[in-house]
């Protein structure tokens, strides 16, 4: 009798099930975009730190001077112009706006009220930091002056971004010293 040939193989054997590792290309790249996208993510929040820290500083400085100014240790006059220097010092060594350095007067209230979005400085209690600061009798509400200053300053800080103004890491710690 014959015997079926068929008959005598035996059972196929599937191959084994492919390892996860190592992945396969697509896998590599989108771990590749990934590793990519979170360190410019990172790079992009540490700039904006950095384009910041200036205004921090102010802001800090503008707290203390304040709180100088409540407790009697300096005068509404020493509050203006020290506030005053502090703007131009944030202005002109931190954001590189060098036009800002030489206005005075009407032109630096101007400017300050173009900046602030606002006409407080050049109509309102923001008057003080023009010629006014400079007379014997300055009459000047601090409680008013403050929170507008700290606005001009973000308005500030918004019109530098957009016009892309760097800013370097001797002015960042330098700009309000």
């Amino acid at each position: 009798m014959e015997t079926d040939p068929l008959q005598q193989l035996k059972d196929v054997h599937l191959p084994a099930d492919p390892s996860w590792w190592p992945p396969a290309i697509g896998w590599w790249l989108l771990v590749g975009l990934l590793i990519w996208l979170v360190a410019w993510g990172m790079l992009r929040a540490l700039r904006a730190w950095r384009y910041r820290a200036p205004i921090r500083e102010m802001r800090k400085r503008m707290d203390t001077l304040l709180q100088e100014f409540d407790t009697q240790r300096i005068s509404a006059h020493n509050y203006t112009h020290q506030a005053n220097e502090l703007i131009k010092r944030l202005l002109v060594r931190a954001y590189g706006q060098s036009q800002y350095a030489h206005l005075t007067g009407e032109a630096w209230l101007q400017e300050l009220d173009r900046l602030a979005m606002t006409t407080e400085f050049s109509m309102g209690p923001g008057r003080a930091l023009g010629d006014t600061r400079f007379s014997k009798n300055l009459d000047v509400d601090v409680k008013k002056l403050h929170p507008l200053i700290l606005q001009a300053v973000e308005h500030t800080l918004t019109q530098t971004q957009a016009s892309g103004t760097k800013v370097s890491r001797t002015q960042t710690s330098e700009a309000v010293s």
